[in-house]
């Protein structure tokens, strides 16, 4: 979640970079042929649609950002409880994803990893095998 914040902050950020720049570029150009009479309404009108324009963009940028980040989002939570559970000892059930989440072929991946592990577990009459913790954060 922290990702979409940072996203929506720079995108913001940008949109506002962005429409400053445009008003300042294009003010002087437009100030020479508007009559002095008009200048400040023309000014003003001008400021109102470029922040109208801004907000617009904002959000449509905010829900793509929703969007996708949720698709990655959600799928690396579902892959963060399996592994937990995993790690607590009688094997879990198979890594299940929604149908649009990114990541199915890690999902996949790691399902035939957790069958894979469990199976040389129970067929080993040996200790499980401990992964030291040095070698595990050296990763």
């Amino acid at each position: 979640m922290r990702i979409t914040y940072t996203f929506l902050l720079l995108t913001l950020l940008f949109s506002f970079i962005s429409g400053c720049s445009m008003f300042v570029l294009s003010w002087p150009l437009l100030s020479d042929f508007v009559p002095v009479p008009l200048l400040q309404t023309v000014q003003s009108k001008l400021i109102v649609s470029t922040l109208v324009i801004s907000v617009l963009l904002v959000l449509g940028i905010t829900g793509a950002s929703l969007f996708m980040t949720h698709r990655i989002a959600g799928a690396i939570h579902h892959i963060e409880q399996h592994l937990d559970a995993v790690l607590q000892g009688p094997p879990p059930p198979p890594l299940r994803l929604r149908p649009n989440d990114d990541l199915q072929q890690v999902a996949g991946k790691l399902n035939a990893f957790t069958k894979a592990y469990y199976s040389c577990v129970n067929s080993s009459s040996a200790t499980t095998p401990v992964i030291p913790e040095e070698s595990a954060t050296q990763l």
